[in-house]
């Protein structure tokens, strides 16, 4: 039986669960009568990001992902550009006549720890500073950590993974350079450390010990009264020779 001619349309695309990403140049061509490849990009918002990549086709009303795909689908797809998904629809398909559409999902199921704060190089004991971070599962939870050369200093927090936490830099911490923030995924190995920074003082050492002067003012109290007359001494009597 002779395999009626196909024609493809792609009338648009989807996105599932994606923030901040985008799925762009969507096409498809028939490479011989049994293959047809669609063509996509996929552009990711944090380096190493993985996507769960499915196509879907109008053939089902798009109600499953089609089974007979190779290329780049299915599990730990990374974004690029010139993404192609091959569909072996002699496989799929008995016969068919008319257009077929295509949808490509991505769903983003991996994000890597990657540390924003701090946007600064330089903060202040006693105030608030807002560490951000993108990445891992939102159900997780992170440990924050300060360090200085490398080494950990302190615990700032055990915390959701929310993206930001509000930090309040303790007085207690020694001013200086070389300080960091790690941020560690407490149910997997990651961890990604954030770009050097130096914590000062709220009030500089200097000023500190500059010593307080306080003026007393000084009342000079001014009379009208004329300055007296000089008295001088009559000159002693002249003495014998």
């Amino acid at each position: 039986m002779m395999r009626a001619p196909f024609c493809f349309i792609l009338l648009y695309f989807f996105i599932l669960q994606i923030s901040g990403q985008e799925i762009s140049n969507i096409n498809a061509l028939l490479l011989n009568e049994n293959t047809v490849r669609v063509n996509y990009d996929l552009e990711g918002e944090v380096p190493g990001q993985l996507f769960t990549v499915n196509l879907y086709s109008s053939t089902n009303q798009y109600s499953l992902p089609l089974e007979y795909v190779d290329g780049y689908v299915g599990d730990e797809v990374e974004a690029g550009i010139n993404n192609f998904i091959d569909w072996d629809l002699s496989k799929e398909l008995v016969a068919f006549e008319g257009e077929l559409n295509f949808e490509v999902r991505a769903e983003l199921t991996f994000t890597p720890i990657s540390m924003v704060f701090p946007e600064s190089t330089s903060i202040t004991r006693g105030k608030q500073q807002l560490i951000t971070w993108k990445g891992t599962n939102a159900k997780e939870r992170v440990d924050i950590q300060l360090l200085r050369d490398g080494r950990r200093v302190q615990t700032i927090a055990s915390t959701v993974n929310d993206g930001q936490y509000e930090w309040e830099v303790p007085y207690s911490t020694k001013p200086g350079q070389g300080y960091s923030v790690q941020i560690s995924s407490t149910s997997s190995s990651q961890s990604d450390t954030g770009s050097e920074f130096k914590i000062h003082r709220r009030i500089p050492l200097l000023v500190k010990l500059v010593p307080f002067v306080i003026m007393t003012p000084v009342v000079i109290k001014l009379t009208e009264e004329q300055p007296q007359t000089p008295q001088f001494l009559p000159m002693p009597p002249n003495v014998p020779n």
